[in-house]
């Protein structure tokens, strides 16, 4: 969409400035020392706020194996999202924050899928 593309150059403007102080902070006698933990960084919202987080913390608080954040803070959406769809929900036996990983392993014929 326009906004994408709008927001996607905003996102790339930020971090060519970004790349370019950094540079400059490390840059000493025609060398550059690009050694600390956040010389490599990831762009992104981390609470409303376009941020840079360094790789090293991101590895940290993600889940490699399926490529998602540990702490998925939306999991505990979806019993308002399912009250908001109208669906027949049971309040006692919901449990919020709480997903499987559907994979080949957890998938046989066996176990009833």
């Amino acid at each position: 969409t326009p906004f994408d593309r709008n927001y996607g150059t905003k996102l790339g403007v930020k971090a060519v400035l970004w790349m370019s102080e950094k540079l400059q902070e490390v840059y000493r006698k025609g060398r550059v020392f690009a050694n600390s933990g956040d010389s490599a960084c990831v762009i992104g919202l981390r609470k409303k706020v376009v941020a840079f987080s360094p790789v090293t913390e991101l590895k940290k608080v993600t889940d490699f194996e399926h490529r998602l954040p540990q702490e998925q803070w939306w999991l505990n959406l979806r019993l308002m999202l399912k009250m908001l769809a109208n669906y027949q929900i049971s309040l006692t036996e919901y449990i919020s924050g709480t997903m499987e990983h559907v994979t080949r392993r957890t998938l046989s014929i066996e176990k009833g899928f």
